[in-house]
C-alpha cells in the first residue's frame, strides 16, 4: 500500500495537551483499498484531540464515502491518485477542514438531486446514499472543477 504524507506544513501547537493547529497532506492511490488508512488516520487524529468517538466516526464516514467514490469513478480503467488536504483547528473553536482533489474525469458530486430515502427504502436499492449522508454529516460542503481537478471542500464543526 502507497501512503505518504506530502509537502505539507504540519503546525502543532499545544493547548492543555491537544494541538491547536495541524494542517498537511496525504496522497494515495485511487484504489478502495488504500482509502481505510486514510480514514483511520484522519479518525484517529481526532480522537487524539479530544473529538468525542461519535464525531469521528461520522467525519469518518463521511470520508470514506467520498473517498471510495472517487477510487471507483474518478479515473476508469487508468491510475490515479487522490489528494486529501486536511486542517484542524481545536482553539478557539474546534473544526476539521478535508480537501479531496483529483484528476479524474469531472464529476460534481453536489449536482445530483438528494435521494428520496423512502423510495430507496422501499425499493431495497443499494448504494445512492454516500453524497446525501456527506451532506448530512457534514456543516458545510462545496465542489470546484479547476485546472484539470476536481474539488471537494468539507468542514466539519467539532
Amino acid at each position: 500500500m502507497r501512503f505518504e504524507i506530502n509537502k505539507g506544513t504540519v503546525s502543532r501547537y499545544y493547548i492543555d495537551g491537544y494541538m491547536d493547529h495541524l494542517k498537511n497532506e496525504i496522497t494515495i492511490s485511487a484504489k478502495k483499498s488504500e482509502t481505510a488508512k486514510v480514514v483511520d488516520s484522519i479518525s484517529d487524529l481526532l480522537f487524539n484531540n479530544g473529538v468525542d468517538f461519535s464525531t469521528c466516526s461520522k467525519i469518518g464516514i463521511a470520508l470514506e464515502e467520498v473517498l471510495v467514490n472517487v477510487a471507483s469513478y474518478a479515473y476508469e480503467d487508468e491510475q490515479g491518485s487522490i489528494v486529501i488536504e486536511y486542517e484542524l483547528v481545536t482553539s478557539p473553536s474546534k473544526e476539521i477542514s478535508l480537501t479531496i482533489i483529483d484528476s479524474g474525469k469531472e464529476f460534481d458530486p453536489l449536482a445530483k438531486e438528494d435521494p428520496n430515502i423512502v423510495t430507496l427504502y422501499e425499493e431495497k436499492k443499494i448504494g445512492g446514499l454516500g453524497i446525501y449522508l456527506t451532506k448530512q454529516i457534514m456543516d458545510e460542503v462545496s465542489y470546484e472543477r479547476k485546472d484539470g481537478k476536481n474539488i471537494l471542500f468539507l468542514k466539519k464543526r467539532i
